[in-house]
């Protein structure tokens, strides 16, 4: 039987972050440091690439998408960080209060080729309801993918297992395609939600 394990990378928080953090200690309570703006940042702008969707259509990833996206990078036999991550989505979107058309664009990638199909795709995200589009493809072509949002991934097969390396950060995409936050997998749904909210505020 083919096991499954996972290995997560993850980075410290900048120096703005740790501002912030020390900020909301000293003000005079959690919900007033929740109304203050989430520190969001420019980290860059991922390019063009092309991957493959749940329908075994091409999915041409274009920076400039007129919409709010979060990207992930994971597999569907993920044991741990990879549900987790898609739970707390599930928590954050459906609670935004803002048009349905407006609601973030979820791009659940998976590194896992393999075993994750289109098909098998599908009916993993189907079961969080908050229709994420499941891209895969090539090796080769989830390596490009994944150098545009400078992440990193590695599948070892060793005797019965399936060692799948990679990081576990969730990035916040603005209409305009640049980064604006990689959230940790130790970040909360609140601070997703507060990241969201803050930037659809800018957008205003």
């Amino acid at each position: 039987m083919i096991k499954s394990v996972t290995f997560h990378y993850f980075t410290l928080h900048p120096k703005r972050i740790l501002r912030f953090g020390l900020a909301c200690i000293i003000s005079l309570s959690f919900a007033n440091c929740q109304h203050e703006p989430f520190p969001l940042k420019d980290l860059g702008r991922p390019s063009e690439f092309e991957l493959i969707d749940t329908q075994g259509q091409p999915y041409h990833y274009k920076p400039n998408s007129g919409t709010v996206r979060l990207v992930f990078f994971g597999y569907t036999y993920c044991p741990d960080y990879c549900p987790a991550t898609m739970a707390k989505l599930r928590k954050v979107i459906p609670d935004l209060k803002i048009p349905e058309a407006e609601k973030p664009e979820v791009l659940f990638i998976s590194v896992d080729p393999e075993r994750d199909t289109p098909e098998k795709l599908a009916g993993y995200l189907k079961g969080y309801s908050i229709n994420a589009i499941g891209l895969t493809g090539s090796t080769q072509a989830l390596e490009v993918a994944a150098k545009e949002f400078h992440t990193f991934f590695q599948i070892e097969k060793k005797g019965d297992q399936i060692i799948v390396d990679h990081t576990t950060f969730l990035y916040l995409i603005d209409p305009e395609g640049r980064m604006r936050y990689m959230f940790r997998n130790s970040d909360s749904a609140d601070t997703i939600k507060h990241a969201l909210l803050t930037l659809y505020a800018e957008l205003d």
